[in-house]
């Protein structure tokens, strides 16, 4: 009996190894659905480039965490490796403390010779390599840049892209906005920015179904509708309930509902934990009670304007120096996906049930 119950344990292990779900930070899923419109505008820059064609902009991806902006630009460098005589440089803003090291970090090797002088600046060496062949610098995190490093790329990168075929994509959390804002305030009216949000719930549903699809099994008809329903259009949140399903399917080659209901545990008890990081966040920034008035002012509402919640943050902070303290509080807030702006106008959505668990777990004031 022993032996019996070991090997259902192992075996259920092995499934959830290979299920066909990626559900860690930053893994390229499976199938990236949804995107489609964002893939599309890069196959077509990218094939510019690659012809010798200046892009049209810069690209600036930014959205909440765990929206699929890293897994988008995963299939970009992906994607532009693919394509004969691209050359594409993958980086953060922690590989480069000081413009002099971003330029090391960019020269290449065969660059780096005694005798002829070699491209000293930023800018410098971006044109000499964007001269020889078309180049791509793919920039994940960058809403941690600094000041220093980030003027000098910002600068760099606006004029190279403007003559050379140097497509420059810069992806991080919403609050990349006010980083570039601070750093450089022309870059952000010249980019080209796409919002990473949420997936429609057809495309939620395709992103369940597709993966099973390649691997020879299906998913019922009505099994779908709870993991898109309390995913939100969450791309993490698609994966984690894909994983935690396959887990549970025994010989049959669909998923069924009876699977959805026996993950849903496992799933709630994992997002709670990814929720219960984020109200840490909150806490160690004195932020909880202001998160709880945020999150009772959307209480029957789907969308407020920004002046609506800021007066709710200034409301539950009550210092001296609540502007400061606001804007303060809107940035920590936005950087998690608790409120999110998902079009140009200034109107804030909720986060994907983060709130209720706010509510659930924060006393009133």
């Amino acid at each position: 009996m022993v032996e019996v119950e070991a090997d259902a344990r192992d075996l259920l292990e092995v499934r959830r190894v290979l299920a066909p779900y990626r559900w860690g930070p930053g893994r390229l899923p499976p199938y990236l659905a949804g995107r489609e419109r964002e893939q599309a505008l890069f196959r077509t820059w990218g094939g510019a480039v690659s012809q010798g064609t200046p892009p049209p902009s810069a690209v600036i991806l930014h959205g909440p965490r765990g929206n699929g902006k890293t897994a988008l630009l995963v299939w970009l460098q992906r994607h532009l490796e693919s394509i004969p005589g691209v050359e594409v440089v993958e980086m953060t803003p922690a590989e480069m403390r000081t413009p002099t090291e971003l330029a090391e970090q960019l020269l290449l090797p065969t660059l780096r010779v005694d005798g002829a002088r070699p491209p000293a600046t930023v800018e410098e060496v971006i044109r000499f390599r964007a001269s020889k062949r078309p180049l791509a610098l793919l920039l994940d995190e960058a809403h941690t840049l600094s000041p220093e490093v980030g003027r000098e790329l910002l600068d760099a990168g606006l004029r190279a892209g403007a003559e050379l075929p140097f497509l420059f994509v810069l992806a991080g959390t919403p609050d990349l906005e006010d980083r570039l804002s601070e750093i450089h305030r022309s870059f952000w009216g010249q980019a080209k920015v796409i919002r990473v949000n949420r997936l429609e719930p057809a495309a939620a549903a395709a992103a369940i179904e597709r993966p099973l699809r390649d691997e020879g099994r299906s998913i019922e008809a009505a099994a779908p509708e709870r993991i898109v329903r309390e995913s939100d259009g969450y791309p993490w949140f698609l994966q984690l309930w894909g994983c935690c399903s396959w887990a549970h399917l025994a010989t049959r080659r669909a998923i069924t509902r009876d699977e959805v209901e026996a993950a849903g545990p496992e799933f709630e008890e994992r997002r709670a934990d990814y929720f219960r990081l984020r109200y840490n966040e909150f806490e160690k920034r004195q932020l909880l009670p202001a998160a709880r008035a945020v999150a009772e002012a959307f209480v029957g509402v789907s969308s407020l304007p920004y002046a609506e919640v800021e007066a709710a943050i200034r409301g539950a902070l009550g210092r001296s120096d609540a502007a400061n303290d606001t804007a303060g509080a809107m940035t920590a807030m936005r950087h998690p996906g608790f409120v999110r702006r998902a079009g140009p106008a200034p109107v804030l959505e909720p986060g994907p049930r983060l709130m209720d668990y706010i509510r659930e777990h924060v006393p009133e004031s």
